[in-house]
């Protein structure tokens, strides 16, 4: 039995983050985009990639990691053709019976949080070229046992709090919000938009 929350914020009034995380099927869907910065269209991207994850995902059938650098791939290109210069990281993947499968590209991680061991799902992605770009080469991750939780966010998670304290809360059981509330400063605000999903085995 998974516990399944989310939380996303932007730091300024139009923000390039988006997720999605669903159950269906006996399996649980999940999906995170940061849309590149400072081109105006990294949202275009961000949004578009989860508007089809949630429209073509094919929720009964059983993915595995390679399916999804393929299903990535389609979207590169597709972006690509549709809204030249829109870009975005992403992650996408599903965890059935206990094991998650998926594929990302860009600097969004996802990360494996088991009581004797911690392990990045995405410390062998390539950090550009992006979705969007025509050119992005997703890796896959996985099969994996979720023995414990799994957390995504974007980086502006992991760039602005601290990796132990998001460690000690995941296992405190903290909700995404809590664990997003980490990377706010002194004045409590984000630096940068901020997209976190997490999903604890209850």
């Amino acid at each position: 039995m998974f516990r399944v929350t989310h939380y996303i914020e932007q730091s300024y009034d139009v923000g390039d983050d988006a997720l999605s995380v669903f159950e269906k099927d006996g399996a649980i869907w999940f999906c995170v985009a940061d849309g590149a910065g400072g081109t105006g269209l990294g949202r275009l991207a961000s949004d578009y990639i989860v508007a089809d994850f949630n429209g073509s995902i094919d929720t009964k059938k059983s993915y595995d990691q390679y399916e999804f650098e393929t299903y990535l791939k389609r979207l590169d290109l597709e972006i690509s053709r549709k809204n030249s210069g829109a870009e975005s990281t992403a992650i996408m993947g599903c965890i059935r019976a206990g094991i998650v499968v998926g594929a990302s590209v860009g600097d969004c991680e996802a990360w494996i949080f088991n009581n004797d061991y911690d392990y990045a799902l995405t410390q062998m992605q390539y950090l550009k070229p992006l979705l969007g770009s025509g050119e992005a080469q997703p890796i896959g991750f996985g099969p994996m046992l979720i023995e414990q939780s799994l957390l995504m966010g974007s980086d502006g998670l992991f760039k602005y709090a601290s990796f132990k304290a998001i460690r000690e809360h995941v296992f405190a059981g903290v909700s995404a919000e809590g664990i997003a509330a980490l990377a706010k400063g002194e004045a409590g605000g984000l630096q940068d938009d901020i997209a976190v999903v997490l999903i604890s085995n209850s």
